[in-house]
């Protein structure tokens, strides 16, 4: 996925250029070149999934453009509301390969190229579906990161191209992974985000995926397919060819660092909360710690109720994280702020939290281990504003 200046978008969706060339060229099918491009993750967040592209070629025309699923524009009117809300739509463009190469080599990311095999029928109606891509009213399309992105979009062109289909082995295997376990794989260097990711996908993201659905990630896209066959009336052909190094950069492993890990600072704020609650600090200098640690926890409720209940993204419905995170931290902040003694609330916001704990170890949804000391921090100041423990006035 990658962003591009707004000038650049009109420059090459607004006039409709990349529309035109292909539509000029499909009369030159016989000499087409489609190849799958493959770029791998990056250091910036919104690249540690990596990204994929087609690339189509025809030496005797000078034509060699990149067709683009997975361009987004900041500038976009309320960016952030309709990321949020699961409403931002995603955009395909055509460009240069030369353009596409600098870009990555600006970046130093690996980039890989592929040979897809197709016939000229089958080139023609690729050049046919992807002129239709880039019309104006579809050059736009409302972005689901699991279901489609822009290496789900080429596997679908892909298979809609080919006459006779393709041919995938599907994984029977009852252990195979999750879309939660693919997503892993990359976030598994960087915890932290590992850990904000697997509290905002529900239920949804514990399915296991098919061969097909775990191609919403290019690196799978690209080996899922290498090993893909295409129908050839009785024979059958390989769907891609052999990998070629376009642009190659040594990517130096990110270390882990066990101080900085969500592991040790997370349990190390858990001891040290318990520590003071079990302390002889007086009432008032408690509240104060008590404050600002409700808003921390108010602030996580409002966001995992929002992503469950109010937005598009289905990835993040029946999110069981919804179950300690509820409005009634929200409340007992509101009773921390005006001073007002409800034992009771503060006892039914500890029941509700406590219960959570050992539902992790049965609920169909996976939970990050490292939230477990996050909810026990809000267990141990519940449980001494119930009175059970009361601080000295």
């Amino acid at each position: 996925m990658k962003a591009l200046p707004i000038f650049f978008l009109l420059l090459t969706l607004l006039t409709n250029k990349a529309q035109a060339q292909t539509q000029r060229v499909q009369s030159d099918s016989n000499t087409i070149e489609v190849y799958l491009l493959t770029i791998l993750p990056g250091k910036e967040i919104y690249s540690i999934y990596g990204h994929s592209a087609l690339r189509i070629k025809i030496p005797d025309r000078n034509y060699d453009n990149v067709f683009n699923w997975g361009i987004f524009d900041f500038n976009t009117p309320n960016f952030t509301y309709k990321f949020a809300k699961g409403r931002l739509d995603y955009l395909v463009a055509g460009y240069s390969y030369e353009r596409f190469t600098r870009d990555y080599f600006l970046e130093q990311r690996t980039v890989i190229s592929q040979k897809v095999n197709l016939t000229k029928v089958e080139k023609e109606k690729l050049m046919a579906l992807i002129g239709e891509n880039l019309k104006p009213e579809n050059v736009a399309y409302r972005y689901d990161f699991f279901y489609d992105n822009c290496a789900t979009r080429i596997r679908d062109i892909l298979s809609k191209s080919s006459v006779n289909g393709l041919r995938l082995e599907e994984n029977t295997d009852k252990e195979s992974p999750t879309l939660r376990d693919l997503l892993d794989l990359y976030q598994k260097p960087y915890p932290w985000l590992d850990l904000g990711i697997d509290m905002l996908l529900g239920l949804p993201a514990d399915k296991r995926a098919t061969v097909s659905e775990q191609m919403f990630l290019p690196d799978f896209l690209m080996s899922n397919l290498s090993e893909a066959n295409i129908n050839r009336d009785e024979t059958t052909e390989e769907l891609l060819g052999n990998p070629e190094i376009v642009l190659d950069f040594n990517s130096d492993p990110i270390k882990s660092n066990t101080f900085k890990s969500p592991l040790f600072i997370l349990w190390a704020t858990f001891i040290l909360i318990l520590g003071i609650s079990l302390s002889n600090i007086t009432e008032k200098w408690m509240r104060r710690i008590d404050i600002p640690i409700f808003i921390v926890y108010s602030l996580l409720a409002l966001i995992i109720n929002f992503t469950t209940f109010f937005t598009d993204h289905g990835a993040m419905k029946w999110n069981f994280h919804v179950i300690w995170l509820s409005p009634l931290i929200i409340v007992s902040l509101v009773h921390l702020i005006i001073k007002s003694n409800r034992v009771l609330q503060y006892r039914v916001n500890m029941i509700v939290t406590l219960v959570f704990l050992p539902l992790i170890m049965i609920l169909p949804q996976q939970i990050n281990r490292n939230i477990i000391p996050v909810i026990l921090i809000l267990f141990v100041r519940l449980f001494f504003l119930s009175a059970f423990g009361k601080p000295k006035s």
